[in-house]
Order: structure tokens, then sequence, then C-alpha cells
């Protein structure tokens, strides 16, 4: 997409490889078993929700052998979002999988 960026001297940049989907979608699932970075942008009171789809992703990317690094950033008008989104996804995860997204999951704070 592009970016312009306004000003004294204007400057329009165009980002690329970057994928936007919904939350509940089989798509989000396997993109997260691959990306490197995930962001969300749902609300403070949403992130519980899409915890589960988030959670499945990391199963998948642990079942796949992927270990390069990834992180994950709530990008949430709320204090410490990603670490109570981090909460809600190990919760969810099924047993032999807490201790390896921790070991390889980033989740971090952005405010």
């Amino acid at each position: 997409y592009t970016v312009r960026i306004v000003g004294d001297n204007t400057q329009v940049d165009t980002v690329s490889n970057v994928s936007a989907v919904h939350s509940g979608s089989q798509d989000a699932v396997a993109l997260i078993a691959v990306a490197d970075l995930v962001t969300t942008a749902v609300g403070p009171q949403i992130l519980e929700k899409i915890a589960g789809t988030i959670a499945q992703g990391l199963v998948k990317r642990h079942n796949d052998g992927n270990t390069r690094p990834l992180n994950i950033i709530a990008c949430e008008n709320m204090v410490r979002g990603t670490s109570q989104l981090k909460q809600h996804v190990l919760k969810l995860l099924p047993e032999g999988h807490q201790e390896w997204v921790v070991e390889h999951v980033g989740f971090v704070d952005s405010a």
C-alpha cells in the first residue's frame, strides 16, 4: 500500500510484504505459522477473543518446526495490552506448547 508523508517535503513510500487477515480465519492461523511479526488492532475487549486463533497459529508454527523469531504486538489503546494477550494465549495452548512459545515468541508491549 502507499503511504504519503506530508510536510515541508512530501514523500511517497510503498509498503509491501504485509498481510491483513480476519482474526477468525484459517488464513490467520497459516500466516501466524510463518510470519516474522504479528500485530493486532482490534480493541482491548477483543484481545481475549482472538487469542484462540493466535494460539492455533503458534501450535502450527511449533508443529511445523519453525523456530525463526516471532514478535507479537497488540497495538491497542491500553497499557500492557500485549502482556494481557500473552496470558490469554498461554491459557489456550495445549500441554507441551507453552514452554516452546515462551522460548520462541516475543510478546512486546507498545504502551
